[in-house]
């Protein structure tokens, strides 16, 4: 498959593989090639996503305790900060994985 974009990579390593896995799986589920492990890796990607939203903020300590169950909280939800920060993860894995499927 000849591909047309490549997404540009930040300086954040941890933010790179985030992208890098959400694409990965993209890939495997729209060629049909999921793997016998693409629930886990899902998964992952998921509590990977929520911690990078809540990096360097207070609720830091609570995710590593609680996982994903914090954002139930309206207060984590709402905080300013980690709304942009998931935001941000938000847009990178989009404009990662909407042009290739576009592009096919």
């Amino acid at each position: 498959m000849e591909r047309y974009f490549a997404y540009t990579k930040s300086a954040d390593e941890s933010f790179n593989s985030l992208v890098d896995c959400a694409l990965d799986l993209a890939r495997s589920c729209y060629e049909g090639k999921k793997a016998a492990d693409y629930e886990a890796r899902n998964r992952d990607l998921l509590c990977a996503m929520g911690k990078k939203g809540v990096e360097g903020t207070r609720y830091e300590a609570a995710f590593e305790a609680e996982g994903l169950a914090i954002y139930n909280r309206p207060m984590v939800k709402n905080n300013s900060t980690v709304r942009d920060n998931f935001n941000a993860v938000i847009a990178q894995v989009i404009n990662a994985i909407v042009p290739e499927v576009v592009n096919d």
